[in-house]
């Protein structure tokens, strides 16, 4: 009896060993930033009859999962501040690949978010161009041109909910001092490390 004992117990303790790795390496995934590189400090400024709004890109990759929780905090964002935001998102394709490569789900949601447009980011172009490497990465401009943010809207890969990043974003259209103007991205790479270096 002794013995059975002793076998259940030492199999309770290395199942709770396994279950406690397990949670740590999902914990530790989750907390995992991507890459960050510097987007351009300045652009071109706006048309002098355009309407004076913070531009802000934001850049998916179309199979990323995490994304989803990218995507509700831009709708919650755009819910509050569209007078003043305009936003466009941009979806990466391969080259090689057709539009409808990426027009999946992610596109779907994008597409119902008010004061939101969508676009097809051909051979990552315009990702590159932004420095943008990590899926959900956001970067907002200011009317004149200049930099205001670069970061993502997410405390955790593929977490909803309250975020340094989206506050900072609400400051800057509310024309407030923002705390921040630059926050990690949670989110899948945009490219494999080969085609980043093509």
């Amino acid at each position: 009896m002794s013995r059975s004992r002793t076998i259940v117990g030492s199999a309770c303790f290395a199942w709770l060993a396994v279950v406690g790795a397990g949670m740590a390496s999902l914990a530790y995934y989750d907390q995992q930033a991507g890459e960050t590189l510097a987007a351009p400090a300045r652009i071109a400024p706006l048309a002098a009859e355009a309407p004076k709004k913070q531009r802000l890109l934001v850049f998916i990759h179309p199979r990323c999962p995490c994304s989803t929780a990218s995507l509700r905090e831009l709708e919650r964002l755009m819910s509050r501040c569209r007078n003043e935001v305009e936003a466009k998102v941009y979806f990466i394709r391969p080259e090689n690949e057709p539009d409808s490569w990426a027009r999946g789900s992610l596109w779907t949601l994008a597409q119902q978010i008010p004061g939101t447009t969508t676009s097809i980011d051909a051979g990552g172009k315009v990702s590159r161009q932004y420095a943008a490497t990590t899926s959900g990465a956001i970067v907002v401009y200011s009317a004149d041109g200049k930099l205001q943010y670069q970061g993502g809207i997410t405390a955790a890969r593929g977490h909803e909910g309250d975020s340094r990043g989206k506050e900072a974003i609400f400051a800057i259209a509310r024309g407030e001092t923002q705390e921040v103007s630059q926050c990690p991205v949670y989110g899948c790479p945009l490219w494999d490390k080969a085609s980043q270096q093509e």
